[in-house]
C-alpha cells in the first residue's frame, strides 16, 4: 500500500503534465494562425469589408468600395457607412454616368437621412439629394427605395441564371503599395474584387522587399470573403568597414563590435547608427535602409586630442626609462671604476693619482645615480599619468535631434484589423466629390 501512492500520485502528475502540454500547444497555435475573420464574429468581418472599402476607395473602385461599405454595414450597422457607400457612388457616377450608381447613390443617401440617432453628415446627404435627385428625374428614375431588410446578406454577386450556381465574391486589399495579387495563378487588379465560383481559391500576394503571401479560402455559392492581407517587410542588411575594434549601436540598442564575419540583419527604415571605441570620436548618422538591400558604410574614426596626448606621454614615458637606463649604466660604470682602485689599495700603495681618480669615480657614480632616479620617476609619473588618459577616454556620443514626425523605424502602420475601425468619408463641393468621414468600431 505504501508504494501504490507514490505510483498513483505520478500517474496523476503525468496526467496533468500532458493536459497542460496540450493547452499550451493549442493556444501557441491559435496565436500562430493566420488572423481570418471569423463567420462567428461580425465585427472581425465587419473590419475586413471597410478595410478593403477603403482601399478601395483611395484606388477608384468606387462599386467594389460601396459593395464593401454595405456589406460592413450588415454586420454592424454603423450609420456612417451608409453615407460611406453613396459617396463612392456618387464617384462612380460622375466617372461614367451609369444610372444604376445615381440610383443606387440616392437609395444610399436616403437609408441615411432615415438612421436614427445623432448624424453628423446629415446635412451633407440631404445637400446630395437635393443634387443627385433632379438629375435622377430627368433620366426617369424612380430614385431608389429604402431596402427592405438591410440586415440581409449583402448582393455582391449577380442573382444567377435559372439552373447555375450562384457566384461568390472574394474582396482583397493590403496596405502596402505596389503590391500584386494573383487570383488562382492570373493576375489581378488591387484591391482585388472579383466574383468566383463555388470551391477553393488561392490568393496570392507579392511586393518588392516583401516575402510573399499565400493564402486559400474556401468560397460557398453565394457568399462573400473579404481580408486585408499583410506583407511581411525582408530584413536590409547593414556592412560596416572599419580599421577600428568599435562598439555598433541601432537607434540605441548594441548589434555587435567590429570587425563583422557577415552583415547584420536590420528592420527597414531610417534608423541612427553610432559606431565608437574609446580614444575616438564616434561615427554618428541618420541612415536609411532598404527592404532586401545592403547598406555598405566605410568608417574612419578619428582619435581624440587626450587619446594623442596619452600615447605621446607614452612616448615621453619610454624616453624617460631610456634615459634612466644609461644614467643608470654609467653610475655602474664609474661604480666599477672606483671598486678596481680601491681593490688596488688593499693589496698594496696606490698613487695620488690613483686617490684622487677613486674619489672622482664615486663621486660621478653618485650623481650618475640620483639623475638615473630623477628619470625613473619622472618616466614613471608621466607613464601613469598616460595611462589614466587613455583608460578614462570614453567620449560621450552627442546624437544629433530626431527628425520631427518620426518614430520607430520597425514599427509598422496600423491597420483597421489591428486598430478601432475609423474612417474619414465626406463630400466635397463641385462634380468631383470627396470622401469624409467618421466611422470607428
Amino acid at each position: 500500500m505504501t508504494r501504490a501512492r507514490p505510483r498513483a500520485s505520478l500517474r496523476r502528475g503525468r496526467r496533468l503534465a500532458l493536459a497542460l502540454g496540450l493547452g499550451a500547444a493549442l493556444g501557441l497555435g491559435a496565436l500562430c494562425a493566420p488572423r481570418i475573420a471569423s463567420a462567428d464574429d461580425p465585427k472581425a468581418q465587419a473590419k475586413e469589408y471597410y478595410a478593403f472599402g477603403a482601399r478601395a476607395f483611395e484606388a477608384g473602385q468606387f462599386r467594389a468600395a460601396a459593395k464593401a461599405f454595405d456589406a460592413a454595414y450588415r454586420l454592424v450597422p454603423r450609420s456612417a457607412l451608409l453615407f460611406s457607400a453613396g459617396q463612392a457612388l456618387r464617384r462612380q457616377y460622375a466617372l461614367d454616368h451609369q444610372p444604376d450608381d445615381l440610383k443606387a447613390a440616392i437609395d444610399y443617401y436616403r437609408r441615411y437621412t432615415g438612421e436614427s440617432g445623432e448624424l453628423p453628415r446629415r446635412g451633407e446627404a440631404a445637400a446630395a439629394l437635393a443634387e443627385l435627385q433632379p438629375m435622377a428625374e430627368r433620366l426617369g428614375l424612380a430614385g431608389g427605395a429604402a431596402a427592405t431588410d438591410p440586415k440581409a446578406p449583402p448582393p455582391l454577386a449577380p442573382v444567377p441564371a435559372p439552373g447555375t450556381p450562384a457566384l461568390g465574391v472574394i474582396m482583397v486589399s493590403s496596405s502596402v503599395k505596389g503590391a500584386k495579387a494573383t487570383l488562382d495563378g492570373k493576375a489581378v487588379e488591387m484591391p482585388l474584387s472579383a466574383e468566383v465560383p463555388p470551391g477553393k481559391h488561392v490568393i496570392k500576394l507579392t511586393a518588392a522587399g516583401y516575402f510573399d503571401l499565400e493564402r486559400e479560402v474556401q468560397i460557398a455559392a453565394g457568399a462573400s470573403f473579404a481580408t486585408d492581407m499583410q506583407l511581411k517587410q525582408k530584413p536590409a542588411r547593414l556592412a560596416i568597414e572599419t580599421e577600428s575594434r568599435a562598439d555598433i549601436t541601432l537607434d540605441g540598442r548594441p548589434l555587435g563590435t567590429t570587425p563583422l564575419a557577415a552583415p547584420l540583419e536590420v528592420s527597414p527604415g531610417t534608423r541612427r547608427l553610432v559606431v565608437s571605441d574609446t580614444g575616438h570620436h564616434p561615427y554618428v548618422a541618420d541612415l536609411d535602409f532598404k527592404p532586401d538591400a545592403t547598406t555598405e558604410v566605410p568608417v574612419e574614426l578619428e582619435s581624440t586630442v587626450q587619446r594623442d596626448a596619452s600615447i605621446g606621454l607614452f612616448v615621453v614615458t619610454g624616453a624617460g626609462a631610456v634615459a634612466g637606463g644609461v644614467l643608470a649604466g654609467i653610475a655602474v660604470y664609474h661604480q666599477n671604476r672606483a671598486t678596481r682602485i680601491d681593490t688596488a689599495r688593499e693589496t698594496g700603495n696606490i698613487t695620488e693619482d690613483d686617490r684622487q681618480a677613486y674619489e672622482s669615480a664615486v663621486a660621478r657614480r653618485d650623481d650618475f645615480r640620483r639623475w638615473s632616479a630623477v628619470a625613473f620617476a619622472g618616466a614613471g609619473v608621466v607613464g601613469v599619468t598616460g595611462l589614466l588618459l587613455y583608460l578614462i577616454d570614453s567620449p560621450e556620443v552627442t546624437e544629433p535631434p530626431s527628425k520631427e514626425g518620426q518614430g520607430p523605424a520597425d514599427e509598422t502602420p496600423a491597420t483597421p484589423v489591428d486598430e478601432p475601425l475609423e474612417m474619414g468619408v465626406a463630400p466635397a463641393p463641385g462634380a468631383d466629390v470627396g470622401a469624409s468621414l467618421t466611422l470607428r468600431f
